[in-house]
């Protein structure tokens, strides 16, 4: 899974040219899709698409920030998650949408990640000094 993270994080500053270029750039998460990469839904969309990109290198190459970010990546997905859950259910039929079915990964991961922090800090920080 790193690997599509890494690759989507290096196509994600493509994404921001081709908006420069006002070339139609296809985003979609659950049931909301944009084209434009510079409307909110677009710049949301880029934003998670980088963190996840940094993130997924961090932890590749091992390094001191990577787990600490992931930790970020984690919750900050949660709540994108439960925002779009929340606007689904307030402005639409839920049952006729696509629900976030993203927490299933995200809520082991965040706790994943809680749990590995300390031994990933020590580790890094002997290997540092």
């Amino acid at each position: 899974m790193r690997g599509f993270f890494l690759i989507t994080g290096f196509l994600t500053p493509l994404a921001i040219i081709a908006g420069f270029l006002r070339v139609p750039v296809s985003f979609s998460y659950n049931s909301f899709a944009t084209t434009d990469p510079f409307s909110l839904m677009g710049l949301i969309f880029i934003t998670v698409l980088l963190l996840k990109g940094v993130v997924a290198f961090g932890l590749l190459k091992e390094k001191t920030w990577a787990v600490k970010l992931a930790i970020i990546d984690a919750a900050a997905g949660i709540l994108l998650s439960l925002a779009l859950l929340t606007y689904v259910v307030l402005n639409g039929d839920p049952l006729s949408s696509n629900l976030p079915f993203d927490l299933i990964a995200l809520i082991p991961y965040l706790i994943g990640m809680l749990k590995i922090r300390t031994e990933w800090e020590s580790i890094n920080s002997i290997q540092v000094t």
